[in-house]
């Protein structure tokens, strides 16, 4: 009797371990490729929102002077002046 060959027990077992082993890394791949995908349509969605959001920032900054605060002279209301008939004029009211 041959004792160097396999039983086919032997190789039904070790195929059916290959099979289980094969199906638990196709499913791990499958939810790395559905988790990607899912990331890249998302970063794809929120792309807009980032750039006007940016867009807000940059505009914020660039109207504040060059300081930082809004306590400087930019924020002053300009001297009361007179009409052309010599009366005075009153300054408006700033609701803020």
């Amino acid at each position: 009797m041959n004792t160097r060959a396999f039983t086919l027990m032997e190789v039904l077992i070790a195929t059916v371990i290959f099979s289980i082993v094969l199906t638990a890394i196709n499913v791990t791949f499958y939810s790395a490729f559905r988790l990607r995908a899912k990331t890249t349509r998302l970063l794809e969605q929120s792309m807009p929102v980032n750039q006007a959001l940016s867009t807000i920032k940059k505009d914020l900054r660039g109207i504040l002077p060059p300081g930082g605060d809004m306590t400087g002279n930019s924020c002053r209301m300009p001297p009361a002046t007179a009409n052309w008939d010599g009366s005075s004029l009153t300054r408006p009211q700033v609701l803020f």
